[in-house]
């Protein structure tokens, strides 16, 4: 029997498998990751028939006959080799016609064919080593190659460093961060900033809040861990210090303080205070050693040296932070962390209301002289308050911030003492509706004299301050002047100091923070936490709106609009270069006077969407540039001159404008003008269909301008006369778009009894319950006969709205309408009868010239919507009285939605412009989800 022949590939294995050539896991995933390309339906049926074929393979069968050629001769003994048989000796074993000469050359072939792969192998193995050696042992890798580390680095610890609580330390000499350049310890607040900047600059980190980053924790060598520091005791294990430095007021460190000793508390490190740079003194000059009041896990420790203070990452040994550095640990990932993620707006920030409560209560406590000014005001107030004795158990307690600090509602103006003096009475009224107002007693605290005095003089009542005590040293901690902080820093340090007393004192007072069991405590007052959660909002219902009927914190410096939780920066989606979109994080504005902040539900997205993203259109290529026209939601503020709407109402705006009032974000600002209450029996995703395409229909069709038809108003929908051109036929091309729909209805509402609408034959039916009385398929062939077959007469019409306006709408326009006709079309113009536009070039905001397909006595109207505004009528009524109407009595239907609520934010507005792009969706509005 001949020797079968050689086989090529020894490997019982398939060969160069279309999976293993990449090293991806093998998932569905897997198969259509090429380089942004999937497999077409082609490709992926013959790689499942390539992998059934695959599971049947083998170079040699494991059960064959005996009879088959490839069946071996017999079993030979693997130590002597396969030429020797175990039986008959190597002589018994036949010739197989090939020599030694022969053999050599093929096993030289065979080596020199097996090279390739060997050496493959062997570069395999040597980067699959460099890559577990760069994971596991980078420093290694930097001795071998004389590479320096990526960041400057101190050089390696003599002493071994050992694993504390919370993480592990950085012996890596490229997890080392050198102080090297620095003479002074601790660093300065702005050193420690410009610190953190260096080691956040270039990424983000997306892991959890405490999650170590996969390289390992960086951090400042640890010298001296064996070593006792000051007093004998040994340094602490883990510790969180805030650092005072006077950046900031005070109240804004105390706020900040709160939060940094919760955190302490709860990762059990010991929490310090840094004060060298302070500039109100000491902190026990005004406050108890927080080493008493709050201990730690370690009471006896003794604080880390100064060069030994970290401020990023939070997860170094002795983690520090400051006014200047809570940006890079108190944004996002916090909240995002520890505030409640079930809960809904005011509800969600409860848990770090209770921390930071907590730390104010147990914490943040004054030393004995504070304590002691504390209570010689309050015992002062009593006696103003009740000379003759009596009971006294509340008050009322205002504050008027000048100086430096004016309110963003206000747009740069104070808030007028009036409004104070209004929000007393009323709440007093609110909140004592047994009692008299001649009970009424106020405490009043102010930076400023001429405030305080203004006040004073405005009240009826019985008020108290620091300047107003007959206790020389209580006066004489009254604020001389309006404080700025830049003025702060110029006075002598024991007037520093004297003014903080003050202040510290003003806010016991104010927030009721630190009383005893018979002191008496504010009803109503502008500082929250002091009070406590039920005291300051009253019963928060499950949708965290504040119960305004019991809270006792009134917000002032908004209007006392602040129903909702309002964070200072939300999300929104925005094009950031041609042809990609982000999620960016932009400032939560407060509304100006006559402007509405909307708290967005759902916004929708169309054709001008993707110009933006992918063309620059109308942003002169400008980013970032925030999506979206229309949006829906709930009003959140209300700003000053807006008395017809109210703070939680349905509504739906035309966020036309700027970047700002765009609809793609989770707070738009929007002018009252282009925002419309909506009735109880429409769907918040329903209404983000409505504005821009409603308002567009009204306007192409009642303008009195220009820019449209010019028919006339209806006194009312449906009027109570016809219309005195009931009966011209009015043609509405494209009538199954979203705007088309809009049109038949509202010329359906207005009293025309003749309207023609093209579309395609789907959806005439639809459409045709929306009032058009002649549908046509805008394919067909014998359009124009049978437009001018349902006309009658020279079949030609003399009203025409095109919502597609392409070159091929044009054409087919022109053989329909009268020479004396006019025509609205909505802009712009999409050449080459493209629905969308690749290029600028592609379409146009003007005309064709000499009028193009039409005759030319006929008008042509470009119809730009956002106009409306500069027409007085319009702008007064549209939106706020006659859209309402119309949704409020079921005139009007909604456009039909297709919604995007799976994946992220970014996800949905990704499929949503991707559907337009390739024109996907037809006859329905996308409408984004925008809040998960």
């Amino acid at each position: 029997m001949a020797r079968p022949v050689p086989l090529k590939n020894i490997s019982s294995a398939r060969s160069n498998p279309p999976e293993y050539q990449a090293l991806t896991p093998r998932t569905p995933h897997s198969r259509s990751g090429r380089a942004e390309e999937g497999y077409t339906d082609f490709e992926l049926q013959h790689v499942s028939e390539h992998d059934d074929d695959y599971a049947q393979h083998q170079a040699v069968p494991l059960l064959s006959s005996s009879a088959e050629e490839t069946f071996p001769d017999s079993a030979g003994y693997r130590s002597r080799g396969d030429d020797h048989d175990h039986n008959h000796g190597p002589q018994s074993r036949p010739q197989r016609g090939w020599d030694k000469a022969s053999g050599n050359k093929l096993q030289m072939s065979t080596i020199l064919s097996r090279l390739p792969l060997a050496l493959g192998s062997l570069l395999a193995g040597f980067l699959l080593f460099l890559i577990y050696m760069s994971y596991n042992r980078p420093e290694k890798l930097h001795k071998y190659f004389s590479i320096a580390p990526f960041s400057d680095t101190a050089p390696e610890p003599t002493h071994a460093e050992p694993v504390h609580q919370h993480n592990t330390t950085a012996k890596d000499p490229h997890l080392l961060i050198s102080y090297a350049n620095f003479t002074t310890f601790p660093l300065s607040s702005k050193e420690y900033l410009v610190e953190c900047a260096k080691l956040n600059k270039g990424y983000m980190s997306h892991g959890k809040y405490w999650e170590p980053h996969g390289m390992g924790v960086m951090d400042v060598p640890h010298p001296g861990d064996a070593e006792e520091g000051h007093g004998g005791a040994r340094v602490c294990t883990s510790t969180i210090t805030y650092m005072l430095s006077g950046d900031v007021g005070l109240l804004a460190d105390l706020a900040l303080l709160a939060q940094a000793a919760a955190l302490a508390r709860e990762r059990n490190r010991t929490f310090l205070i840094e004060d060298t740079y302070w500039n109100r003194g000491k902190w026990t000059d005004h406050f108890l050693d927080v080493r008493d009041t709050q201990p730690g896990p370690e009471p006896r420790c003794s604080a880390p040296p100064p060069e030994e203070l970290v401020a990023c990452p939070r997860l170094a040994r002795h983690w520090v932070i400051n006014s200047r550095t809570a940006k890079f640990h108190l944004g996002h990932a916090y909240s995002d962390t520890y505030e409640d993620p079930y809960a809904h707006n005011l509800n969600r920030l409860k848990p770090q209301f209770k921390s930071a409560e907590e730390s104010l209560h147990n914490t943040i406590r004054p030393n004995k002289d504070t304590f002691r000014l504390i209570q010689k005001v309050r015992s002062e107030l009593s006696s103003v308050t009740s000379p003759d004795g009596a009971a006294f158990d509340s008050y009322i307690a205002v504050h008027l911030r000048r100086g430096d600090r004016a309110p963003a509602f206000y747009r740069g103006q104070y808030v007028p003492a009036e409004k104070f003096v209004q929000a007393v009475t009323d709440s007093w009224s609110r909140l004592n509706p047994d009692r008299s107002p001649e009970n009424l007693s106020i405490y009043v605290a102010s930076d400023s004299p001429a405030a305080h005095a203004e006040v004073v003089d405005l009240i009826l009542y019985t008020t108290f301050s620091l300047a107003q005590s007959v206790d020389p040293e209580i006066r004489g901690l009254a604020s001389p002047e309006e404080y700025t902080q830049k003025s702060f820093w110029g006075l002598e340090p024991t007037a520093r100091i004297r003014s903080t007393r003050g202040m510290i004192v003003d806010f016991a007072l104010l927030s009721g923070a630190w009383a005893r069991s018979r002191d008496p405590l504010p009803v109503a007052t502008l500082v929250a936490v002091g009070m406590g959660w039920d005291d300051a909002f009253g019963q928060v219902d499950s949708m965290g709106a504040i119960d305004n009927e019991h809270k006792r914190w009134v917000e002032i410096d908004q209007n006392g609009a602040i129903d909702h939780l309002i964070m200072s920066s939300h999300t929104a989606i925005a094009a950031t270069a041609l042809g990609k979109i982000g999620a960016i994080q932009v400032p939560t504005e407060a509304p100006g006077e006559g402007d509405v902040l909307l708290k967005v539900e759902y916004a929708s997205l169309v054709a001008f969407d993707t110009y933006v993203t992918d063309l620059g259109f109308y942003v002169a290529n400008k980013f970032p540039a925030i999506l979206g026209v229309s949006a829906s939601g709930t009003v959140a503020r209300l700003g000053q001159g807006i008395n017809d709407l109210a703070v939680g109402d349905r509504v739906t705006a035309f966020a036309y404008t700027a970047s700002r009032a765009k609809g793609l974000q989770e707070y738009s600002v929007q002018p009252r003008s282009v925002v419309s209450k909506i009735p109880d029996t429409l769907s918040l995703e329903e209404a983000a269909t409505i504005p821009d395409n409603l308002i567009t229909a009204f306007y192409a069709l009642f303008t009195q301008s220009a820019y449209g038809l010019g028919l006339d108003i209806p006194a009312s929908f449906p009027p109570t006369t016809p219309p005195k051109e009931a009966s011209i036929p009015i043609l509405v091309y494209g009538a199954g778009s979203t705007t088309g729909q809009y049109t038949i209805q509202l010329l359906h509402a207005a009293g025309y009894k003749k309207i023609l609408a093209t579309a395609s034959s789907k959806h005439h039916d639809y459409l045709r319950s929306l009032g058009a009385t002649d549908t046509f398929d805008y394919s067909s062939p014998n359009l124009t006969n049978e437009i001018a077959k349902s006309i009658g007469g020279d079949g030609k019409v003399q009203l025409a709205i095109d919502s597609i306006a392409t070159d091929q709408t044009l054409d087919n326009l022109a053989k329909v309408i009268s020479p004396t006709g006019k025509a609205a079309f909505l802009l712009p113009f999409k050449k080459a009868n493209k629905l969308t536009a690749e290029q600028l070039d592609e379409f146009t905001m003007d005309f064709p010239e000499d009028n193009g397909p039409f005759a030319k006595p006929m008008k042509l109207i470009g119809v730009r919507s956002f106009l409306f505004l500069e027409e007085a009528f319009l702008r007064d009524n549209l939106t706020s009285k006659i859209i309402p109407a119309l949704l409020e009595s079921g005139i009007i239907k909604p456009n039909r939605v297709h919604l995007l609520n799976q994946g992220t934010f970014k996800d949905r507005v990704e499929q949503g412009l991707d559907l337009l792009r390739n024109n996907k969706v037809r006859g329905e509005k996308i409408v984004v989800k925008v809040r998960a």
